[in-house]
């Protein structure tokens, strides 16, 4: 008998950790910076298209917005929150507004970005999607979304610019993979905050200044995002520290 009540009382506490609400600095739009998809790592400076994602809250209930190749918008209404752990879940009571939003083909890059980014949340629904949010020096916010295969978005509170943009002028992070200096060069912009972010979001150091080589030899082996801000640009890459 102790034992029944004991997997119910357990089962409650489970069903208790959902449905709770998120933090609000959560809900807004978000704008793809990365994405790593079966370890492998996409800019959608590279496409030239930006997907985003927007949590929005009304009356208590919030409901997550993707865009599709197909779509201007898929709605999921009254998604799960949990902030300790901090995940959402997906269900699968969506709807998409029909409208072509590619015309490029399947192969094009606009289907290419906007299909990997949608796959990366329809390949995983009921499943939690762990998610961390990280406050910069800068005013600005940092999310990540890691999925149930592993996969990351990284997504900013302030668009990706791309014109003009760190991948159009010339701009070198190296050696990578690093192990003790990490060194950052770019002919025609400043360099004014460098960051560095662990795979699932969480910022591990941060330079202010034109700052051309980092320190990173306290840092454990693995993979790190690399985000660096000059005025009015952010680019992201990735690097492994061995």
């Amino acid at each position: 008998m102790k034992k029944i009540f004991l997997l119910f009382a357990m089962a409650l506490l489970g069903f208790a950790s959902i449905g709770q609400q998120p933090n609000p600095d959560v809900i807004k739009q978000w704008y793809l910076h990365a994405i790593t998809i079966d370890g492998i790592d996409y800019s959608p400076a590279d496409y030239g298209f930006y997907p985003d994602i927007v949590f929005e809250e009304n009356g208590g209930i919030v409901n997550f917005v993707i865009e599709t190749p197909n779509s201007v918008g898929c709605l999921f209404e009254n998604i799960d929150f949990s902030e300790n752990p901090a995940f959402f879940q997906l269900l699968e009571n969506w709807n998409c507004l029909t409208q072509l939003k590619c015309l490029d083909g399947p192969e094009g890059p606009c289907n290419q970005i906007y299909g990997m980014h949608a796959d990366f949340y329809f390949n995983t629904l009921q499943t939690p999607l762990n998610y961390t949010l990280t406050y910069n020096e800068d005013e600005t916010q940092t999310l990540v979304v890691v999925n149930n295969d592993g996969d990351t978005s990284l997504y900013g509170s302030e668009p990706l610019l791309s014109t003009p943009s760190f991948s159009e002028t010339p701009f070198a992070v190296y050696p990578n993979p690093v192990s003790e200096t990490l060194f950052i060069s770019s002919e025609n912009n400043i360099v004014q905050r460098i960051s560095v972010f662990s795979i699932n979001g969480k910022l591990i150091l941060s330079e202010k200044g034109n700052t051309q080589q980092l320190d990173v030899s306290a840092l454990s082996h693995g993979l790190y995002f690399l985000e660096i801000a000059s005025e009015n640009k952010t680019a992201i890459q990735k690097f492994i520290k061995r």
